[in-house]
């Protein structure tokens, strides 16, 4: 307990910095740029366009994005781990074919700064497979196992072979992630893709 609620602190205080060093700046950007398109003289306005705005905007979408999920807590059923991979499930707009079930046995003992990592590397493997598998159906199993969660993430889409995965499916940078974690990643790509990933908990 005491463990889980000083990585809390250790996180919260991890967002501030973020939020006054990286966020803010970048709307302080986006202000100067709109007051510059603003203004009645040729020269305030040069180097100022729309197109540097929407730029701006996309890195503070990024930013913000990835820091809500370090807002992750574990106060109740409603906000565990396993409720927030859900509701990342329930966000497939509804005109898509995917279908996507969360099955989930005991629950995560993670510490918070593990489990939005853990939640990040989940988005992105249900982001390869809406933009790669072509898939109609996807599992998300998470098990509580052997003093660690076990998360499997599958699909029934078209697989590929090791050797040549698609561009842009980021599997690198999830391996790097789950090697900060200390856990380890297989990977089935015969049919379909299944990505088995294991993370120790902490003491």
């Amino acid at each position: 307990m005491k463990a889980q609620q000083a990585g809390s602190l250790k996180e919260r205080d991890k967002i501030n910095l973020r939020l006054r060093n990286e966020i803010l700046p970048l709307f302080q950007q986006i202000r100067t740029q709109l007051e510059a398109l603003a203004a009645d003289d040729q020269q305030a306005r040069q180097g100022a366009s729309l197109e540097e705005v929407y730029k701006i905007m996309n890195r503070v979408y990024a930013q913000l994005e990835d820091t809500t999920l370090s807002l992750l807590e574990r106060d109740g059923k409603s906000s565990s781990f396993e409720a927030a991979v859900q509701r990342l499930a329930d966000t497939i707009p509804a005109d898509h074919p995917l279908r996507i079930s969360v099955k989930h046995s005991g629950e995560s003992k993670l510490l918070p700064d593990q489990e939005n990592a853990v939640y990040r590397i989940i988005q992105e493997l249900l982001q390869n497979i809406i933009k790669h598998a072509q898939a109609d159906q996807a599992t998300i199993d998470i098990c509580d196992i052997n003093g660690g969660l076990q998360i499997i993430v599958a699909d029934n889409g078209r697989g590929f072979s090791l050797p040549d995965v698609p561009q842009g499916m980021g599997l690198k940078t999830i391996q790097q992630r789950v090697s900060e974690l200390d856990g380890n990643l297989q990977l089935d790509t015969a049919q379909g893709v299944k990505c088995t990933i294991f993370i120790p908990y902490k003491s």
